[in-house]
């Protein structure tokens, strides 16, 4: 559903299945293809238990953008993804309240987050 460069590794959310509330999965993965560093949540377990997604609009000066948030905690450490039209895609990471960010190369990027639509916890 979303995948891009970060480097030679890429960032990605995967979807598998019907994606409802209730059924179907949706992880976060971060790594190589054939070395993935993290996988969240972990196989099995329930994605509305574990992430948390929103959708809305950012408005600033130029223009009205779609804006996609996905936020989660593993261990010690947020995560908070945002993908919007103009800016594309970032993950932000804050471990024991040293920040971190990564920024997607916007012509490495794959995009189909509207199949989160059945899943949102907010929208704004």
């Amino acid at each position: 559903m979303f995948n891009c460069a970060v480097g030679k590794k890429s960032l990605s959310f995967c979807a598998s299945g019907q994606l409802t509330k209730a059924s179907g999965t949706l992880q976060y993965r971060f790594g190589r293809p054939n070395a993935v560093e993290l996988t969240f949540p972990a196989d099995g377990a329930k994605h509305a238990d574990s992430l948390e997604i929103a959708k809305g609009h950012l408005v600033r000066a130029g223009g009205h953008y779609a804006v996609t948030y996905i936020n989660f905690k593993n261990a010690d450490t947020l995560y908070s993804f945002e993908w919007n039209e103009d800016d594309g895609a970032s993950i932000e990471m804050l471990t024991k309240g040293k920040p971190f960010s990564l920024k997607c190369a916007p012509s490495s990027t794959t995009t189909n987050l509207e199949l989160l639509n059945p899943v949102l916890d907010s929208q704004f």
